[in-house]
């Protein structure tokens, strides 16, 4: 069964907090459904990750889906384990993420760029009719709801001169 609830995006990753400043230059979105994205807020609040694991197949996907499959475990080794499957898609453009320095108004200094989002779906019938709908993997809305359908309008753009 869909949920009703609109999915969330939950970001936690912090580039202050990694020891290796190179490893942070690249980032993804997670869009979890509703319930667990405010599990995985808590788990941020507390910088508490024990139980959570994301597994991406590198080898590729199943069926016509032309991105990387994925799943999400929570509560990876107790008796409340939650696994759903996952879908790695293309945003229709790079979004770059910036932080101050030292608290300071003003001063931003880039920490990474995200080209991907991670969509972890409610059941596998949810992820098998996602990926049969965009076989190719790219993501036909930006983050913002200024953005949206953003993929398929710069397509039908063409300009008259």
């Amino acid at each position: 069964a869909v949920s009703a609830a609109p999915p969330r995006e939950v970001s936690c990753m912090s580039a202050h907090d990694d020891p290796n400043p190179q490893a942070s230059d690249t980032a993804f979105i997670l869009r979890l459904p509703q319930a667990l994205a405010e599990k995985v807020r808590g788990m941020c609040a507390a910088n508490d990750f024990s139980g959570l694991e994301m597994n991406v197949d590198p080898a590729g996907s199943s069926h016509n889906f032309t991105g990387r499959t994925a799943h999400f475990k929570m509560g990876v080794g107790t008796a409340e384990q939650i696994n759903l499957p996952a879908s790695m898609m293309n945003l229709p453009t790079l979004v770059e993420g910036y932080r101050t320095i030292e608290g300071r108004q003003g001063d931003y200094i880039k920490t990474c760029e995200v080209s991907q989002i991670m969509v972890v779906h409610d059941s596998t019938s949810e992820a098998f009719l996602t990926r049969s709908r965009r076989p190719n993997a790219n993501f036909e809305d930006g983050l913002t709801p200024a953005t949206r359908k953003m993929r398929r309008v710069h397509a039908e753009f063409k300009p008259h001169y």
